[in-house]
């Protein structure tokens, strides 16, 4: 599928003022600069976004620097949009790079406590204020969601296939169905796999290899809504290094034996089969978020006292819950 854009753009006077504010955090160049500004700002050809970048790809560097990045630019033929909004992206160190993707593909909309939260479990700490002032990212200050805008998540999403263009198995972050469809059925999975998200339209019945999780000693984000797997295609596995786990409408009465997710922050199985969730006491010693609500054939909890930081806990629509484990009382801050 081809998506096409319609960006407005800025004239001459609005342009370089936009550039200025990133480039110089005032609203003209600098002496000394006027000519070297107005080359950066023909470049950007008027693009909001490309000026925002490129501004702040020169924030606080020398004359010297500033020709060197110019002379770059001017060595792309036939530069497309993806290859301005890059710019800002190939400056980042490798952290950032992986914190970025991971929003861009999991995180969008979400609020910026919980996502940092989700970030420093998986090792990736301090990179959102560096993607704000790259303007990769926004931060709504009203409601502390994590915004990014279309261009700059599609220029994600386009990274990532790079990696892989026709395995999408060998590729770090998958959420366009095809692809994660196809791996799960061809059975196609690698550990390159860092994150998962498949959201629906609408409900819809599977046949799934999940055999294809047992290679997916890396991942740590796992989504899917809407779809309903035939108790044929049950994982027996579900990969430890978790942290993140969606899977409503889940189709099986337990998780596997085996699952011992240590490091996992949040658990949300709304609609599920479950009758519970494991038979014995588990050590989940970070997760903080539950969510079993609607999950009708749910009969008892877990013992909470492996979960020493759970502060939110959903059971609501759980018609069928006979038993809430005394230990839940142990938990002073839960809600």
């Amino acid at each position: 599928m081809e998506i096409s854009y319609m960006v407005e753009g800025l004239g001459g006077d609005e342009a370089l003022e936009l550039f200025s504010l990133n480039a110089f955090k005032k609203f003209e160049p600098e002496e000394g600069f006027w000519e070297l500004s107005k080359c950066f700002v023909n470049y950007a050809g008027g693009l909001p976004l490309a000026l925002k970048i490129l501004g702040c790809s020169v924030y606080k560097r020398d004359r010297d620097e500033w020709k060197n990045e110019l002379d770059k630019l001017r060595k792309i033929p036939e530069t497309e949009i993806f290859d301005l909004l890059k710019i800002s992206f190939d400056r980042l160190d490798e952290m950032n790079k992986n914190i970025f993707l991971d929003i861009a593909f999991f995180h969008k909309g979400e609020n910026n406590n919980k996502v940092i939260e989700i970030l420093n479990s998986c090792d990736r700490c301090g990179g959102i204020n560096a993607l704000v002032e790259k303007s990769l990212l926004t931060i709504d200050i009203s409601t502390n969601l994590v915004w990014m805008h279309d261009l700059i998540q599609e220029m994600a999403f386009q990274i990532v296939r790079q990696e892989s263009p026709e395995e999408p198995g060998r590729c770090s972050r998958l959420c366009h169905p095809n692809d994660i469809i196809d791996v799960l059925i061809n059975n196609t999975a690698t550990n390159k796999i860092q994150g998962i998200a498949l959201n629906m339209v609408e409900l819809e019945k599977a046949d799934w290899n999940c055999e294809a999780f047992s290679k997916m000693i890396n991942l740590k984000f796992l989504e899917v809504d809407n779809v309903i797997i035939s108790s044929m295609s049950i994982p027996r596995i579900l990969p430890n290094s978790l942290r993140i786990m969606k899977w409503n409408w889940y189709a099986s009465k337990y998780l596997p034996s085996n699952f011992q997710p240590n490091k996992l922050i949040s658990l949300e199985m709304q609609d599920s089969e479950l009758v519970e969730l494991w038979d014995e006491r588990i050590e989940l010693p970070n997760l903080k978020y539950m969510d079993l609500s609607g999950s009708q054939n749910l009969v008892t909890t877990p013992i909470f006292t492996g979960i020493p930081k759970l502060k939110v806990l959903n059971l609501g629509r759980c018609e069928n819950l006979v038993e809430i484990h005394p230990s839940v009382a142990d938990h002073k801050c839960l809600t």
